[in-house]
């Protein structure tokens, strides 16, 4: 009965690390710098450490099995890092409007683009001094649509 008291024991002492640890991880997101996040593995690994140690401190405090103690503790943080991991990053609703949105718009940016460039390589019936005004109306709203399509492929991979 000790092996399962430590392990259980072990185990909820590893999950309150692992919300811990996602407390900190979600902190350092939100700061959004690549020093916060560096901070924040650097700040995870010593609170693994300390919830470790103090465990192995109370091996002469609680009458619990300390391997069984230890190895719960261990799978404590190890499956509830990987838990509160999936609850940090599961996407949400306001989360893939943008997504949605922009794909949208991609794809309509990218249609009239393509009707443009085939409308302006056909080939034109109007005399030579009536065409240039018109050719040049459409490479401008096609250079105009390439640079909004850019714009958007960057936007989307920025994301």
């Amino acid at each position: 009965m000790t092996y399962v008291l430590g392990a259980l024991v072990g185990i909820c002492w590893g999950a309150l690390g692992a919300f811990i640890n996602s407390r900190i991880i979600k902190y350092a997101l939100d700061k959004n710098t690549v020093n916060a996040v560096t901070a924040a593995n650097m700040a995870r690994m010593l609170v693994d450490a300390c919830f470790l140690f103090a465990a192995f401190l109370m091996r002469k405090v609680l009458p619990l099995n300390f391997v069984a103690n230890m190895v719960g503790v261990a799978a404590g943080l190890s499956i509830g890092n990987i838990v509160f991991s999936f609850v940090l990053t599961k996407p949400t609703a306001n989360s893939a409007a943008p997504a949605a949105s922009q794909s949208a718009d991609v794809a309509e940016a990218a249609a009239k683009y393509a009707e443009l460039e085939n409308a302006a390589e056909a080939p034109a019936e109007q005399t030579v001094n009536e065409a240039a005004p018109a050719e040049t109306a459409k490479e401008k709203e096609i250079r105009e649509l390439k640079e909004r399509l850019a714009q958007l492929e960057a936007e989307k991979d920025e994301k």
